[in-house]
């Protein structure tokens, strides 16, 4: 068996008195002090998980969003797609071309390739920023899960 240790073996004998009746004391509260400090810290980071928590639901939103702009620009170009290559089968090998109207597909071709180049630009942007923002929410999870692991650790 161990033999237990009290700190009055290690005082003087005229001190054990006065010492043993500022011990407790002493000790409720630095007890106390310290349970205020976690107590604070507790509340600290419950706000901090709180607002966390309403970042990585707004972020959630944001991504949702952002998905139905890039589905709805994804159908977009492919409805634009189909309807170039509609305009192509058109054209028989028979039909006679003016000057005119061969300067007016010019045209139009010059404007679908833009308008096809702003949609790519625009996807890829989306994609860009989607790619961050799912980067960003996870970031975002990580750190409610530490601090949810740090609160229930305290």
């Amino acid at each position: 068996m161990t033999k237990i240790i009290k700190i009055q073996d290690y005082l003087l004998e005229s001190d054990i008195p006065e010492l043993a009746d500022l011990m407790p004391k002493d000790n409720q509260h630095d007890l106390s002090f310290a349970n205020q400090q976690l107590l604070s810290e507790v509340m600290n980071l419950e706000g901090n998980l709180y607002s966390q928590s309403l970042v990585s639901a707004a972020l959630k939103k944001q991504v949702m969003e952002l998905q139905v702009e890039n589905d709805t620009l994804i159908s977009a170009l492919e409805d634009s797609n189909e309807y170039e290559e509609e305009q192509e089968e058109a054209v028989m090998l028979t039909d006679v071309v003016t000057v005119s109207s061969q300067e007016d597909v010019a045209s139009q071709s010059a404007y679908w390739e833009r308008e096809y180049c702003e949609l790519k630009d625009k996807i890829r942007c989306l994609e860009q920023s989607l790619s961050e923002q799912g980067d960003a929410l996870k970031q975002a999870n990580q750190q409610n899960e530490q601090l949810l692991n740090e609160l229930l650790a305290k």
